[in-house]
């Protein structure tokens, strides 16, 4: 390749408008800028949705918690219910299966003090004796069986007794072991009267049961 010696001078060079055939062209553009007071309202609307769906969430929850509470507390009560009918059906049947049992016990108890005051109060059989003497009027002759202490005791009694006594003319006494200390067994042409104190226990525990 052969270069050209000649000297190229800058009068020599003409200018021309050079013409494109697809002149770059620059497109505006926003970026969007326009529509972003649209896109705002829109993921407000999007939030506010959400912030919606979260509450009527948490209210149902909460619906849905008190609900459990209700059906849980109405169980129990239920529960609580049925028990205490059972207890008392349970009562009822100790208490009729014990009844027996209960009574005795009273009437054992009962037994022993009164075995205990007649003991050691010698006046009680003379109380007995005024009691049951009332059922025994205008007799000719009256026989009192009692126990040996009880006896000796109404031997030796003062005269005041014997003149609160009806009948205490025609009274004697007769000595009887099988006869509890405080109890009294009064005899009669017509009759007679048991105030033995067990006895009148006996009659007293058959009324009851």
């Amino acid at each position: 390749m052969r270069l050209s010696n000649k000297i190229i001078k800058a009068r020599e060079i003409e200018l021309k408008d050079a013409v494109m055939e697809n002149p770059v062209k620059f497109v505006r553009s926003d970026f969007g800028i326009k529509n972003f007071d649209e896109h705002a309202r829109v993921l407000h609307r999007i939030e506010a949705m959400g912030e919606r769906n979260s509450g009527a969430s948490a209210l149902e929850f909460e619906r849905d918690k008190i609900n459990r509470e209700r059906v849980r507390l109405s169980s129990a009560l239920q529960s609580a219910t049925k028990m205490i009918k059972e207890a008392g059906r349970l009562k009822e049947e100790i208490v009729r299966d014990s009844e027996k049992w209960i009574i005795d016990l009273i009437f054992a108890v009962t037994e022993k003090i009164i075995h205990k005051e007649a003991t050691t109060s010698r006046d009680i059989v003379a109380a007995v004796l005024k009691d049951a003497v009332v059922g025994v009027r205008n007799q000719e002759k009256i026989n009192v069986r009692l126990s040996p202490l009880d006896c000796q005791y109404m031997r030796e009694v003062s005269p005041q007794l014997f003149n609160e006594l009806r009948g205490a003319e025609t009274m004697s006494f007769e000595e009887d072991d099988e006869i509890m200390q405080g109890g009294v067994v009064i005899e009669t042409r017509f009759g007679g009267i048991d105030a033995r104190l067990d006895h009148q226990l006996n009659n007293l525990r058959e009324e009851v049961v």
